[in-house]
């Protein structure tokens, strides 16, 4: 009998692995049959630039530049060649892959094989997460990292190993390469352990000496290079001020003789940081210089930042797809499947905010890991600024808590607790309602012109490459 769950336990999963991945299969093929595939998109353009140095033995970029995702594209052209199809095609795997370990952690939470189920279809037919699979950014690694991260935290619990929280350490480690923001997930993982009562010391030491064989070659290189022991990217001063200036709307603001692009966005910055001073400043200088200008708007315009502030609280929970790099609205028109009844925030945001609810009622503690994530990018974003790409590693985590309200009011309904399943579905369409209101002064989905000047100038480049 025992064997037989074993068997219809994996057989449970690879049947989610193969269904998420044929969804994003067909997908790639009609992306692949468009002028969208490809160098779409400044980032890519660098990422993949630096992908193709680190192969030739160069890996001395400037700090003010996050290169840990052109490693990724360096070990996947290592193998492949110089191929974008193998690079969509591993996202893709990664991709299908967390789907499985949604699932996996919904058992872990839950003891809910309904739940994880439900999780895992959803995120496989998430047309966001689909979307960023084919093209050349980090999101979809990310996102794969995040929920990986979050799994082996629950196993190290369960089991109580060193070598899994060492390997919570090491994944921790490789997100914050990638992502930065993560940092502040620290202190909630602290917040978690102390919660559970885990014995601290047995489980934040492995952590610790994890994240430190990731983040050393880092810091050495960086050290190298450009004289700073810190392992991150410098351009977090420079994110920092554009999120938190006189013109910031809450989103990607795009300020006065700047370009809108983030990657051009920080060079210009760099440009004009160094007209402004007149000398040479390493990267971590410009980054200060420009953390500092945003402290001071910050200083002088306490009112309007608490605004904004809470401006980007919203946005982070509205159901518009703000655009970075890639209109969402503007590509799907080339994509049939994306214009299917696919699930979109719109309605897992509102069921996520009841699953929060839900969990805390309950007192589940291994899901207020999940909570915590959420809060930690929620925190991330109105620190920064809110976009599409940079809200998604948080929505696998909404996910679950979303399928946890649907499997919620499923049980009011079951057991006719009828006054609770009234008010649980006005709070749900009150926050529905909030959700989907369009935000006065974004724009997520009417922006063209940046999308087909982007479209025009990479069809261009690559016609070039062509006849040389």
């Amino acid at each position: 009998m025992k064997d037989f769950r074993i068997l219809e336990s994996r057989f449970l999963l690879i049947g989610i692995f193969v269904f998420s991945l044929l969804i994003r299969i067909i997908y790639f093929y009609q992306l692949k049959s468009t002028s969208l595939f490809g160098l779409f998109s400044t980032d890519s353009v660098i990422y993949d630039q630096y992908a193709l140095e680190i192969l030739k033995g160069h890996f001395t970029s400037s700090q003010i530049f996050n290169p840990h995702y052109s490693f990724f594209l360096s070990f996947i052209y290592m193998i492949f060649g110089h191929s974008l199809t193998s690079v969509a095609l591993c996202q893709i795997i990664l991709d299908s892959l967390t789907c499985v370990f949604l699932y996996q952690i919904c058992i872990h939470v839950f003891h809910n094989k309904s739940i994880g189920l439900l999780t895992s279809i959803i995120y496989a037919c998430y047309s966001t997460a689909i979307f960023y699979t084919g093209f050349v950014l980090d999101t979809t690694l990310v996102i794969f990292l995040n929920v990986l991260l979050i799994l082996m935290l629950l196993q190290a619990k369960a089991k109580g190993r060193f070598v899994l929280w060492l390997s919570s350490g090491i994944i921790l480690g490789l997100t914050l390469l990638i992502r930065e923001n993560i940092i502040l997930f620290l202190p909630c993982l602290i917040l978690w352990l102390f919660f559970i009562k885990e014995k601290k010391a047995s489980a934040l030491i492995p952590i610790f000496i994890g994240v430190l064989i990731v983040l050393l070659p880092s810091s050495i290189k960086n050290y190298v290079v450009e004289g700073s022991f810190s392992p991150f990217s410098s351009r977090g001063g420079i994110h920092f001020y554009i999120a938190n200036n006189p013109h910031a709307n809450g989103s990607n603001t795009i300020l006065p003789n700047i370009p809108s692009s983030p990657t051009a966005q920080v060079e210009a910055i760099i440009y004009q940081t160094k007209k402004e001073i007149k000398k040479e400043l390493t990267s971590e200088q410009i980054s200060n210089y420009w953390f500092l200008k945003g402290l001071q708007f910050i200083k002088n315009n306490k009112r309007r930042y608490v605004m904004l502030s809470f401006k980007k609280m919203f946005l982070f929970w509205n159901s518009q797809e703000i655009a970075l790099n890639l209109n969402y609205y503007f590509c799907k028109q080339f994509l049939p499947i994306l214009n299917f009844p696919l699930f979109s925030f719109g309605l897992i945001g509102p069921l996520a905010i009841l699953g929060i609810v839900f969990v805390v009622r309950q007192k589940l503690t291994d899901a207020y890991l999940i909570i915590l994530m959420i809060c930690v990018y929620m925190a991330a974003l109105t620190i920064g600024f809110v976009s599409a790409r940079y809200r998604l590693p948080a929505v696998p985590f909404m996910i679950i808590l979303s399928a946890y309200s649907i499997h919620h009011f499923w049980q009011l309904t079951k057991f006719s607790k009828i006054r609770e399943l009234i008010l649980f579905a006005m709070l749900l369409i009150v926050f529905f309602v909030m959700m989907n209101k369009r935000i006065i002064g974004i724009n997520p989905g009417n922006n063209f012109s940046v999308s087909h000047t982007n479209l025009e100038m990479f069809t261009t480049v690559k016609i070039y490459l062509k006849r040389r």
